[in-house]
């Protein structure tokens, strides 16, 4: 099928070009991805806030890459590429090549896909195996529900995607549902194959689960609080939260596929009993969840990248149902609000590649609506901390500790010259961030010193924590006392750096 071919060639020319963008454009780590890089570089079982798989993920690409932002970025770009061939091989096994080529094209144009295929973080792991569980799940229901080669890579899919995100744990649910409300497939809920495979996926959690043990559950800890809220919340504050959540989903899909989403949800419900199994599968791979993120959004905020797993099953159905009338007529591409949706998607793709280069012509770097304002100055932070030591008596028996957001210590490791551990502070007794639950500078420094950094301090005379400053000899402001990196014209990054004299553990 020609169409089966236009996919294969729009693949390569659309990764080439990724990997051309990564290469020509320098936008430094997010903090996300410096926090997940040094991760990797102290691989266990788990962390702190996600499963393991990101660690892993990140020491594998950090040694293949050299420790490079380029190495990291290169492997998002082949996520993508492979979130976009598990959603064609779904969309054709679905509805045919026509419509795989062009669901498989409108998750490429939307501008959320530009984002999450860029940067190394937990979603880009997550999205793949989600669109590869979606495309084997079926194919196993569909050839008989047996232990064949499809079961095995479903199996492997909800594996690995449950240590990449929590979130891969909904998807056996969701199958279940599915199944259970369409009478054809209800038999398979009988199937051993199918409780063994969602079974395999919590085998695969024992290790992150019994790291958990060993550090108290830090990570349900941590995962709860994503869903505590204000015990008194004003519905000007929920409406804002839900007016938010809502202009940041259309942002990720653009605005006339956001529209088409819903309406297409809408008429797959109204006609549930004459809906195909197709249309089915998708609606409940996509409808509740995003229902339910829509609700939840009422009582909390919700960040932006929670319901991207939901869209890659909207996407298709959208193209399945706007094109299935004319595919057997040989329409050879899609038309009216579908073709606008898709041109729109693009037109808003391509604004985000080519925001970096209009902010900096027109000086707006640094700005509150500089979407990029995270990628930038880390670089030139670590340069002037880095002068900074180099002044110092010794600085080869100088270590850095960092007072505020894990950010900046991540940051600070990953653009450093040689990488070093950077350590993070906390208030004694209060774990915040991956930081607290490695050793310390420990017995082995004894008798350092350290560049004690304050990020973004508060107050116009920030001092060192009392419970940090009793661990050196003496604490003294530094000259520069003060640094101040420019993140654009009206916005900067401020620090101030102390040197603790005779580290004491």
């Amino acid at each position: 099928m020609k169409e089966t071919k236009w996919f294969w060639r729009g693949l390569l020319v659309l990764t080439l070009l990724r990997v051309l963008y990564v290469l020509c454009v320098p936008l430094e780590l997010v903090g996300d991805e410096a926090y997940y890089w040094d991760w990797g570089r102290h691989l266990a079982w788990g962390y702190f806030s996600k499963p393991p798989l990101i660690g892993w993920m990140m020491g594998f690409a950090g040694w293949i890459g050299g420790n490079t932002a380029i190495g990291l970025r290169l492997v998002a770009v082949a996520l993508g590429s492979l979130t976009l061939v598990f959603s064609f091989l779904l969309g054709r096994q679905l509805f045919g090549p026509r419509v795989a080529f062009w669901s498989a094209a409108a998750l490429a144009l939307i501008p959320g896909n530009v984002a999450l295929n860029l940067l190394l973080t937990i979603d880009a792991p997550l999205l793949c195996c989600w669109a590869g569980a979606l495309w084997a799940a079926w194919a196993w229901q569909q050839k008989g529900a047996r232990f064949d080669g499809y079961w095995w890579a479903w199996v492997a899919f909800l594996a690995v995607g449950a240590l990449a995100k929590q979130m891969m744990l909904v998807f056996p649910f969701i199958f279940v549902i599915y199944l259970a409300l369409s009478p054809p497939t209800r038999g398979t809920l009988k199937r051993p194959a199918l409780w063994v495979g969602i079974a395999a996926q919590y085998i695969a959690l024992l290790p992150p689960l019994y790291w958990n043990w060993q550090n108290d559950w830090i990570t349900f800890t941590h995962t709860a609080h994503h869903f505590e809220t204000d015990a008194v919340v004003t519905w000007g504050k929920r409406l804002g939260w839900f007016g938010e959540f809502l202009g940041s989903q259309v942002g990720l899909l653009s605005p006339v596929l956001a529209v088409l989403l819903v309406i297409v949800l809408v008429r797959v419900l109204k006609n549930w009993r004459e809906a195909r199994l197709e249309q089915r599968y998708l609606w409940c791979f996509s409808a509740p969840a995003l229902f339910v993120f829509v609700l939840m959004s009422l009582r909390q905020g919700i960040n932006p990248n929670w319901p991207a797993a939901f869209y890659p099953a909207g996407l298709i159905l959208i193209v399945g149902v706007w094109m299935q009338p004319r595919a057997a007529d040989n329409a050879p591409a899609p038309r009216g609000w579908l073709k606008g949706g898709l041109w729109t998607a693009g037109a808003f793709s391509l604004l985000v590649v080519v925001a970096p280069w209009i902010i900096q012509i027109t000086m707006s770097q640094g700005v509150r609506t500089d979407p990029f304002v995270r990628l930038r100055g880390w670089e030139a932070y670590a340069a002037a901390v880095d002068q900074v030591r180099d002044d110092l008596p010794a600085p080869d028996r100088t270590f850095f500790y960092l007072v505020g957001h894990r950010y900046h210590a991540s940051e600070l490791a990953f653009y450093l010259p040689e990488q070093p551990e950077v350590f993070h502070w906390a208030t004694p007794g209060h774990i915040d961030s991956q930081y607290q639950l490695w050793p310390g500078p420990g017995a082995q420094r004894a008798g350092w010193d350290a560049l004690i950094i304050l990020a973004e301090p508060r107050g116009e005379n920030p001092q060192v924590p009392e419970a940090l400053a009793a661990h050196f000899e003496e604490v003294l402001p530094l000259e520069p006392h003060r640094i101040e990196i420019p993140v654009g014209p009206v916005r900067t990054r401020d620090y101030v750096i102390f040197l603790g004299r005779g580290w004491q553990p």
